[in-house]
């Protein structure tokens, strides 16, 4: 009998599960069940590090949506996974959970406590920045009114390059508008508290008005600066954090329904005209004059199949790490990368037959999303090794 080939270097097979793709968290979870000596290895901090740096930006494992149930006086909260192992763990042990927005392995929820208007009583809302990695999450106050405002969660550790980004310290800001007066405050982790706001006078009373966080969409994160789309009107919300001060954006002619993006680190905006995406870029000359221009059409026809384009598109998320929108069709949910142009199923992902997010929504009786927002992380063995059986991702609010 022959003998048995050698055994691999260790720095070889470290090199093998290194170009383990990330999108398919499973193979690395496998492989950390081979041994302990692989066990060891691939849950260490300096393969944890190597790793993320090696594939850069995080994968998408999910997003988060809200749903009314048929007949039923209650609103639920899901996170619909996007791939076969679902990662997040239990989500915050609260009803009424609304999420608002998700950056860097973070989430953010506000509560909806029930309450009687007719009595007058309604209860204070909070906020809770929660982590689905690490299981962690954090509540406070939210400042202002209860129902006006638009915050956005993102990490604070000075010279983090959020690869693998999660837990504290972090920020949460938000934009409170009123008539005629737009604020904005920035709630610190570390100190426990909101800053003191800035602030700046505004003629425009449409946007009081759409200022709720049942119609807002999430906020944009452009180098040091939060832009805040307001939907239905033509002015976008710029929030510099390092000043910090507040400016208003005029949105491009005709894309006042658009959604904000971004790509190469400049601010954009979408739009679907016809069976297009038609995008626009806020570009800056050398004399500082900042401009929107329209440097490119993607033509969806010979991207998505006939019946999804029976019916006009609805843009209802962007992925911002990766540039990605996310498209609301009759014939499903798809993803569409900016720069590639490349376009994905989300409905016919995973085995035939048995598409991952159309069985997600059919055994919960869902419709299609209005709003998704998408949560991206590294997920790996070592802290992150308790994923949920499948149909345990549901955040119920009673």
């Amino acid at each position: 009998m022959a003998p048995p080939p050698p055994e691999l270097p260790a720095d070889i097979v470290e090199q093998i599960f290194l170009r383990l793709p990330p999108d398919e968290p499973g193979c690395l979870f496998r492989a950390s069940r081979v041994s302990k000596f692989w066990l060891r290895r691939l849950a260490g901090p300096d393969f944890r590090h190597e790793y993320c740096e090696l594939h850069g930006t995080p994968p998408m494992l999910g997003f988060l949506t809200r749903h009314s149930p048929k007949e039923e006086d209650h609103v639920s909260t899901l996170f619909v996974p996007t791939l076969k192992l679902r990662p997040p763990g239990p989500a915050p042990a609260r009803g009424y959970l609304r999420p608002l927005d998700a950056r860097h392995g973070r989430v953010l929820f506000q509560t909806d406590p029930p309450g009687c208007l007719y009595e007058g009583y309604y209860p204070e809302p909070e906020y809770i920045v929660w982590d689905p990695i690490t299981h962690e999450e954090w509540v406070f106050q939210k400042p202002g009114q209860l129902w006006g405002g638009w915050p956005a969660v993102l990490c604070a550790k000075p010279g983090c390059d959020h690869l693998d980004c999660h837990g504290h310290p972090f920020q949460v800001a938000c934009v409170i508008v009123e008539e005629f007066l737009c604020s904005a405050t920035l709630y610190s982790s570390e100190a426990g508290y909101w800053r003191p706001s800035t602030h700046f006078v505004h003629c425009d009373q449409k946007l009081a008005v759409s200022s709720t966080i049942c119609v807002m969409p999430p906020s944009v994160l452009v180098g040091n600066t939060l832009d805040f789309d307001f939907r239905s009107t033509t002015a976008i919300i710029r929030y510099d954090l390092a000043e910090p001060e507040l400016s208003l954006i005029k949105k491009p002619d005709d894309c006042k329904d658009g959604k904000m993006v971004v790509e190469n680190g400049v601010l954009g905006m979408a739009a679907i005209v016809e069976s297009s995406i038609c995008l626009w870029s806020r570009e800056v000359d050398e004399h500082g004059a900042a401009a929107w221009v329209q440097p490119r059409v993607i033509n969806l026809v010979p991207l998505l199949p006939p019946l999804s384009l029976s019916t006009k598109p609805v843009m209802c998320g962007f992925a911002e790490r990766v540039g990605v929108v996310f498209l609301r069709t009759e014939a499903g949910i798809f993803t569409v990368e900016l720069k590639s142009g490349r376009a994905r199923n989300l409905c016919h992902e995973g085995n035939i037959g048995d598409p991952l997010i159309p069985s997600f929504f059919q055994e919960r009786d869902v419709p299609q999303p209005i709003t998704v927002i998408p949560y991206m992380s590294f997920y790996k063995p070592g802290r992150d090794m308790k994923p949920l059986p499948p149909g345990h991702s549901e955040i119920e609010e009673d």
